[in-house]
């Protein structure tokens, strides 16, 4: 009886002890964190610097079909510092106004490392749709349907190449997930095209609108004017086609013809 009351009377000791450190914190408990931002024992303005700091300095690789992009969270303006701020000090608050048991309890917990905060960082919605936006107009492709023109020697033709289009409410989602992680590491994200289809022409379609133009120049009565010769080629379409099928899309190659 008399070791059960000693180790009684030092387990309410210490029970005391920690809620008196919790009752006298100027800092945050031990284990806290926010959004993944280690801040205990920080005052409130410190945890607060460091928070702005690690979470605006959050990188986010984005894969965009050949190019790639390194950004920040802070390049995308996802997060306001005075938001970041007053979430921190709120965090502060709400710890230290708890019950003289229940503020030691939360202490003990932070000591063993199972002290979490629950409050999340609003992030810029609107910033983050604006990113977006700016990514989609700068690497949206516009569909480049296929053309051709005579030339001397042959047949110019450029081969179609479909366009792609980002989907900007789809990217500002996937930008929020990713400013969202708390784990501190680097985001990869792939953002995926829409097809835009471009307008084709085979080599039979060229050869019958060419073949279909020919005309000499001429002379009409009626408006007393001449009307001028018009152009038209012929060449083998089984080996243009070929030629179009080997080329790679919004490339020009030049069909051999007789003009």
């Amino acid at each position: 009886l008399a070791v059960l009351a000693a180790v009684a009377a030092v387990v309410i000791a210490a029970a005391g002890v920690v809620c008196y450190l919790a009752h006298s914190s100027t800092s945050f408990f031990p284990g806290s964190a926010i959004a993944g931002v280690e801040i205990g024992g920080l005052k409130p303005e410190e945890a607060a610097e460091k928070t702005v700091g690690e979470v605006l300095g959050r990188e986010i690789y984005l894969r965009l079909g050949e190019d790639e992009l390194t950004l920040t969270a802070g390049d995308l303006a996802a997060y306001r510092e005075e938001d970041i701020t007053s979430t921190v000090f709120a965090a502060y608050n709400d710890q230290h106004k708890a019950g003289f048991l229940s503020g030691g309890m939360a202490y003990f917990k932070g000591l063993l490392g199972k002290n979490t905060l629950t409050h999340v960082l609003p992030y810029n919605e609107t910033a983050l749709a604006l990113a977006a936006a700016e990514l989609k107009a700068a690497y949206d492709r516009a569909p480049q349907d296929a053309s051709y023109a005579l030339r001397e020697n042959g047949v110019s033709v450029t081969v179609a190449r479909d366009g792609r289009d980002i989907d900007a409410a789809a990217l500002t989602q996937m930008l929020a997930n990713a400013v969202s992680m708390t784990d501190g590491n680097a985001v990869d994200l792939n953002v995926s095209f829409g097809t835009a289809p471009a307008k084709a022409l085979t080599a039979q379609a060229i050869h019958d609108q060419i073949a279909g133009e020919m005309k000499n120049a001429g002379f009409d009565p009626a408006t007393q004017t001449i009307t001028p010769e018009s152009l038209g080629a012929s060449f083998d379409i089984a080996a243009a086609q070929k030629l179009l099928d080997d080329a790679a899309p919004g490339e020009t190659v030049t069909i051999p013809a007789t003009i």
